[in-house]
């Protein structure tokens, strides 16, 4: 996973627009801080809404008609950590799952917006 393009969102140097991707897909995410394109970063799905777990076990990324929206799915690498992936993306999930979640399971949801901030 690695920084494709940014973009400053309104040219007032405050938000911008951050283009990741896995070498195959592309996640466009924001960010409240410059990002060069050899930063470490990492993700959070910041705002999620109709979660429920899902007994296909396949990714999904498919864009929303909203700005940064994706409906996605992704598979629990760490829940006790809300740890997910799909395909080449890792990100922190910032909901409470459903109870009966473990790691490997797969999981269906709208993500209003994909966060990227730097590592570390």
């Amino acid at each position: 996973m690695y920084i494709e393009k940014v973009k400053d969102s309104f040219g007032d140097g405050f938000e911008w627009d951050v283009t990741v991707s896995d070498g195959v897909h592309r996640l466009l995410c924001f960010a409240d801080e410059e990002l060069k394109p050899d930063d470490k970063i990492e993700l959070t799905c910041f705002l999620a809404e109709k979660l429920r777990k899902s007994k296909r076990k396949k990714f999904l990324i498919r864009k929303e008609n909203f700005y940064y929206g994706y409906k996605l799915r992704a598979k629990a690498i760490d829940v006790k950590k809300g740890e997910f992936e799909v395909y080449g993306f890792r990100f922190i999930l910032d909901k409470y799952l459903p109870e009966n979640m473990k790691d490997g399971d797969f999981l269906k949801f709208i993500c209003i917006r994909m966060d990227c901030n730097k590592n570390g």
